[in-house]
């Protein structure tokens, strides 16, 4: 029956309403997502969850312009590469700016020691 009514959704997908719909039918698996790439990741602050489910929303909408209804699957398993691709960009972005800062920072503190 969800998928019945995901295929009607996705019929009105330029309906705000049925968009709205869609992403929070997956707002469950974005959380879950945000969650195991922050702590896959090893970020510190709590700050970047919001920011990886807005990524992972980003996906989802993302999925939602590209889904065609020929295909014979739910909206979620069509998404989900979406929403992990977008989250996992986001990481590596993030961690390559960390990983930066801490050699910077390393090389900064070993040069003042001499």
């Amino acid at each position: 029956m969800l998928a019945l009514r995901q295929r009607d959704l996705l019929a009105q997908r330029h309906s705000r309403a049925a968009v709205d719909e869609l992403l929070a039918s997956v707002q469950k698996y974005i959380v879950r997502c945000a969650w195991r790439a922050w702590f896959a990741f090893g970020f510190r602050s709590l700050d970047v969850i919001q920011d990886l489910k807005q990524e992972g929303a980003l996906g989802a909408l993302i999925a939602v312009k590209r889904f065609n209804l020929r295909y014979d699957v739910t909206f979620l398993t069509f998404a989900s590469p979406h929403i992990r691709d977008r989250i996992v960009k986001f990481c590596r972005r993030q961690n390559v700016q960390h990983s930066l800062d801490d050699t910077l920072r390393d090389s900064a503190t070993t040069s003042c020691r001499y």
